[in-house]
């Protein structure tokens, strides 16, 4: 089953609901930014996850590649205590993902523990 539409569609539910400016800005971009006939296209999708097994890159990922989503890169920023993956689709219509995860058992006991309340 592909669910990407909907997810798709769910991401960006969640980030106007988060930053309702964002719809006034697609609006306008809608009306001036493009040719005739043509879309706004959203590329990259980005978000910045937890090291735990509950919601790490690896359980993120598992719904792109179910819709046929490839990791194609990989960083990593030891410095600042992160990992970064890019997962393309074959579809180049679809948007790049990115996901970014923090180590948080590399910080502060003080850390980890707000950390594990988020999740």
């Amino acid at each position: 089953m592909n669910y990407l539409p909907e997810l798709l569609i769910q991401f960006w539910v969640d980030y106007y609901t988060l930053k309702p400016d964002v719809r006034e800005t697609y609006g306008l971009l809608r009306h001036e930014g493009r040719h005739e006939g043509e879309d706004v296209l959203h590329d990259p999708i980005a978000t910045w996850i937890f090291d735990d097994p509950k919601v790490n890159v690896a359980q993120l990922a598992k719904s792109f590649v179910a819709c046929g989503y490839m990791a194609c890169d990989h960083c990593a920023f030891p410095e600042k205590r992160l990992g970064a993956w890019q997962f393309k689709h074959m579809d180049g219509s679809l948007p790049k993902v990115f996901i970014s995860e923090l180590h948080v058992s590399l910080f502060s006991p003080e850390f980890q523990v707000v950390g594990q309340e988020l999740i």
